[in-house]
């Protein structure tokens, strides 16, 4: 008989408690899930502004060969700018990207480009280096901005 009387009074105390575990219990999930959904969504803007940062990268690298593409195809101005040895000043190549051109004539130095392994007569040829700087711009409202500055040597006559 005593078994039955503690029992009793233990469930007689227990009211309420049971489900006050379970409130508890419920709401530090509820506070888990939220902190873990909130992390994911800030990790996958993360991801995709890095992934829209390389594609920038790709694109202006990728810049440098269409603007030498439009020198030998005459695409700007009528003319291969390489062979006229000019700058260009900025120069839209395709939706936000841009590209300008200077020039740095080796005179005085070895005239023949650097990657040349063979001699070239001094007194015909010179060495023309460029200086492209392709910039592309990204991100919302265009706030991104790569820039790649690469250079170009071109073995031209000289004309008298």
């Amino acid at each position: 008989m005593v078994r039955i009387k503690l029992l009793k009074i233990s469930k007689s105390r227990q009211q309420g408690a049971a489900l006050f575990a379970g409130i508890v219990f419920t709401a530090l999930l509820t506070g888990l899930a939220v902190t873990l959904l909130q992390s994911s969504v800030m990790d996958q803007k993360i991801s995709a502004a890095n992934a829209e940062q390389m594609h920038s990268m790709d694109k202006t690298i990728g810049g440098v060969s269409h603007v030498v593409y439009k020198a030998v195809n005459k695409q700007v101005g009528g003319q291969n700018f390489l062979t006229i040895n000019q700058g260009i000043d900025t120069t839209t190549l395709e939706d936000e990207m841009s590209f300008k051109l200077d020039v740095a004539t080796e005179t005085g130095h070895s005239t023949n480009c650097r990657a040349e392994k063979q001699a070239s007569s001094t007194t015909a040829f010179q060495c023309n280096s460029f200086h492209v700087e392709v910039v592309n711009k990204y991100g919302k409202s265009n706030l991104g901005k790569t820039t790649i500055r690469a250079g170009l040597m071109h073995q031209a006559m000289v004309v008298n």
